[in-house]
This record gives structure tokens, sequence and C-alpha cells, in this order.
């Protein structure tokens, strides 16, 4: 069912992050980067078969339940973009890396990603101090 599934695919996924956010002690790019890499890989291949039906499902039910779950998906991607707990863990990586040489020992390719991850966010406003953000 693609109600049950999607709904056992958010709230997998909350907890998922919850655990990034939850990082106790210092943050490294084992303990908050590769998480949200794997995160994101999982997300992908777990939505794709949910998502694939809208737009090939020949039952009207079963087009309508993918739809659902594609509006059900796209509002839980706005609100993780805009959290700013998420956020501020992956900066916090960041600047603790820097400070401790760790960022210098990075992959160019590790170290793009977090840039990349970082800039998701601020393209939302999330670098920016939350009295002058627009309230959604």
């Amino acid at each position: 069912d693609i109600a049950e599934l999607t709904e056992k695919l958010l709230a997998d996924n909350l907890a998922q992050i919850q655990a990034i956010v939850d990082v106790k002690g210092p943050r490294t790019f084992e303990n908050t980067i590769v998480p949200i890499a794997k995160y994101e890989w999982n997300y992908g291949k777990k939505t794709m078969p949910v998502l694939f039906y809208k737009d090939v499902a020949t039952s009207d039910t079963l087009r309508a339940a993918s739809r659902q779950a594609s509006e059900k998906l796209e509002a839980y991607e706005i609100q993780l973009s805009m959290r700013d707990d998420y956020y501020d863990a992956i900066k916090s990586f960041k600047e603790q890396a820097q400070k401790s040489g760790e960022w210098d020992k990075l992959t160019k390719i590790d170290r793009r990603y977090v840039e990349h991850c970082m800039e998701d966010f601020e393209l939302n406003g999330l670098n920016l101090p939350k009295e002058t953000r627009v309230k959604l």
C-alpha cells in the first residue's frame, strides 16, 4: 500500500535526521556527513518506487495514491530544508573541522559535498538572522 509505505518512509527518515541532529560531542565527518550522504542515497532509492506510479500506472487509484504520496514527500522535503537544527549540525561540523584541521584532510569531493549541503539551506535563508527570515 503506497500510503502506508509513504508514512513508514517519512517516519524512518525523520528518525534518521533526528539522530544526525542529536549527535553528542564533537562533530566529525563520520558522525555527521557520512550519515547525511547515506540518508540522501537511501531516501532516493526508497522514494522512486512510490513516485514512479503517478506517471505510468494504468490504474486511476494507483496513480492517485502515488500523486498523494508525492505531495506528502514534497512537503516533507520542504520542511526538512527549513530545519535550523539540521543546518546547524552541518555548519557546526564544518566549523569544527576547519579549526581542527580535519577540513584540509578531506578530499575535494567531500568538501564540495559539505558545501553543497550548506548551500541548499542557505538558499532557503537559514544563514540569515532568524528575525529577518520570511515566516512560512
